[in-house]
């Protein structure tokens, strides 16, 4: 997370200018590079977008309220310093993402990041990302723009703030300070009410983060009338840097956000600014290391991510402590020279004075990211880039069919097989790695003449007390699903082919009270996975139990398609981690445990992907030319048709056996 960064601060000559801002600018960037790098104390260092829309709250609260009092304000004039300060260097960034990017990426990420940029020039990448994909989710991992969604969130501030502050200035200036309050308490309303209707949409768009930049813009009110005395102002700013510890140290991709409490980093980073200019502890922030890279920190923050993204597109394999200690450094190098030759010569460009040479510069500009960016959405991402060796993968329609994921275009309740049949074979249940198998489950038992009844849900476990976290809030589609699933089990002794991604909810499980479940080990979580798995067949003790374990994936993000389908001027150096020892694979080690502990029991059959898509120890991630993953963990519609034609020939035999 990041923020756009709140860039409407005055220079270091000015009377007004305050250094510990900028300092705080420091503590809010180097906590969102700590937790982009991968650095697993750190996991709530996105709480720094919070510090940064409460700074930019801050500051242009000041500009505007200043403007007001000199009856000088006027909207198109205060936009145009908005631009020049903001757009040169995402401009620069963005012709040096999309050259990255012809280098790097294949195709189809090559046309995503194409829209992408678009998408950021014209302030929509928030709106874009909510519609899209989660902050958090792993298709997100490899979106170099990804960080872009908080300069939408600011320039939307820019566009409403002004609104607010002069129109509330005009009417009444006494009330100025509560027309903020209101416009703070019903944003966070709406946040708060939003962390359950659509978290999505709540961490991503500007309304419901209008509150952390009110939080901002009762501050100069707050000056002009009470500054106590240097003790005073020492403890707060103590328990502001300790609220934004605590918020970096505490926080993680589960806790409920922003809605309330997205107010612990947003009282801390107030109370550090409040409070900044206490004369001993304030030196935290005043501080010239602290200055300088507050002052960098729109350079460094806008070339951190796409360096990160390229980086582990470029390895295709996990980050070491080494490579995250590259990443964190690195940007600090590569920021200077954005902050010096672009972002400071550029940033007080007049653009209410016109010129033929000014709008052919400011038209160049524009077109040098729009052209290219609209020629290689509609050119399909440049696909004569691609090694030869893979081109007829892209052009050829049955080859691009089996690389999808083995579920798509399968409903959620789909009946799998010969669906004329009057008595399914069994339930099969699941999340979206139960889904998988839909294609190659559906294709088999068609040839044999049964069917079976699915019941999925991305992302749920399913349990009769059990469900997932998201966004720190217990799923009710889970618990929905999870009572589908019973009612279907009542009354009959129908079998349960049951998968799931076994190692992938450990630290998002709760009752469905919203209780989390915490486990000690990875022991200990298995056990409960095991337990929860034989509660939904305790209720009829003939009913028979397939469990399908995890498949081993492919250790690298991106999946098999960003290594295949590089540009055939890149090494391919990518290809020897599309095989791996199998005790590398994703649940190894806890498919041992699940098949210890159903191999006494006559009514459960085990059943592990590893036997298929492992050979003497070493899964691959491609078979006869075929993508066995279509993405890093899930299988395509070719390895679901591979796993499914040998995994149903054994559920055959275990459920028509009469001895069992």
């Amino acid at each position: 997370m990041s923020g756009s960064l709140p860039f409407a601060s005055v220079t270091g000559t000015s009377k007004s200018y305050r250094p510990e801002v900028d300092g705080l600018r420091s503590v809010a960037v180097l906590s969102v590079l700590l937790f982009h790098a991968g650095f697993a104390p750190f996991g709530g260092g996105f709480v720094g977008v919070d510090v940064f829309f409460v700074i930019s709250g801050y500051l242009i609260t000041q500009i505007i309220q200043s403007d007001c009092e000199r009856q000088r304000f006027s909207l198109l004039p205060f936009m145009a310093r908005r631009v020049a300060r903001l757009y040169p260097a995402l401009i620069a960034t963005l012709v040096l993402v999309m050259v990255a990017g012809f280098v790097l990426f294949d195709p189809t990420q090559y046309r995503t990041l194409a829209a992408s940029s678009v998408a950021a020039f014209f302030s929509a990448s928030n709106v874009v990302f909510w519609q899209v994909a989660g902050y958090f989710d792993t298709s997100s991992e490899l979106n170099p723009l990804l960080h872009t969604w908080s300069l939408g969130v600011e320039q939307q501030f820019y566009l409403v703030w002004p609104l607010v502050i002069y129109g509330v200035w005009r009417w009444r200036p006494a009330m100025l300070p509560w027309a903020i309050l209101l416009v703070g308490m019903l944003s966070l309303a709406a946040s708060q009410w939003f962390t359950l209707r659509d978290p999505s949409a709540n961490y991503f768009l500007m309304p419901f983060r209008m509150f952390e930049f009110a939080a901002g813009g009762l501050l100069p009110w707050l000056e002009r009338r009470f500054m106590p005395a240097n003790r005073t102002q020492e403890a707060l700013l103590a328990t502001g840097l300790l609220l934004l510890m605590y918020s970096v140290l505490a926080f993680d991709s589960t806790t409920i956000f922003p809605g309330v409490n997205a107010l612990i980093p947003v009282t801390g980073a107030a109370l550090c600014i409040y409070a900044g200019r206490a004369r001993y502890l304030g030196v935290l922030l005043r501080n010239r290391v602290a200055v300088f890279i507050g002052l960098s920190s729109y350079s460094l923050y806008l070339v951190h991510w796409p360096l990160i993204v390229f980086y582990k597109f470029h390895v295709y394999r996990p980050l070491e402590f080494q490579d995250k200690f590259l990443l964190f450094g690195l940007p600090f190098f590569l920021a200077y020279p954005m902050y010096r030759w672009v972002e400071r010569r550029y940033r007080r460009v007049d653009l209410i004075s016109w010129s033929r040479v000014k709008a052919a510069s400011c038209a160049a500009a524009i077109a040098l990211v729009i052209a290219p960016s609209a020629y290689v959405y509609f050119q399909q991402g440049l696909p004569f880039r691609v090694n030869d060796q893979y081109e007829q993968r892209i052009a050829d329609p049955s080859i691009a069919q089996a690389r999808l994921f083995g579920g798509e275009g399968y409903a959620l309740d789909a009946v799998l097989g010969e669906t004329s049949t009057s008595r399914p074979l069994a339930i099969f249940a699941g999340d979206s790695f139960a889904l998988q198998y839909a294609a190659g489950f559906d294709f088999w038992l068609k040839q044999s003449g049964d069917s079976m009844q699915g019941v999925f849900r991305h992302g749920c476990i399913l349990g009769p007390d059990v469900t997932r976290l998201l966004a720190g809030r217990p799923r009710q589609d889970c618990l929905d699903t999870s009572g589908r699933l019973q009612a279907l089990l009542d009354d009959n002794d129908l079998p349960l082919v049951y998968t799931m991604s076994w190692t992938g909810y450990r630290h998002l499980l709760a009752r469905p009270d919203g209780t989390r479940l915490e486990f000690a080990t990875s022991a200990d979580y298995g056990r409960f996975l095991i337990a929860n798995v034989m509660e939904l067949v305790a209720d009829n003790p003939r009913r028979k139990l397939v469990v399908i374990g995890n498949q081993p994936g492919i250790r690298a993000a991106g999946g098999a398609s960003a290594c295949l389908e590089r540009p055939d001027y890149v090494p391919m150096a990518c290809l020897a981690s599309l095989q791996l020892p199998s005790e590398r694979g994703l649940g190894y080690e806890l498919n041992q445990q699940l098949a210890r502990a159903f191999q006494s029991n006559s009514q459960v059959l085990f059943l592990n992907p590893y036997d298929v898509l492992c050979l003497h120890g070493v899964c691959s991630a491609t078979s006869d030319q075929n993508v066995r993953y279509s993405d890093t963990s899930h299988l395509s519609v070719a390895g679901s048709l591979e796993v499914a034609q040998i995994f149903l020939q054994q559920i055959m035999k275990f459920l028509k056996d009469p001895a069992k």
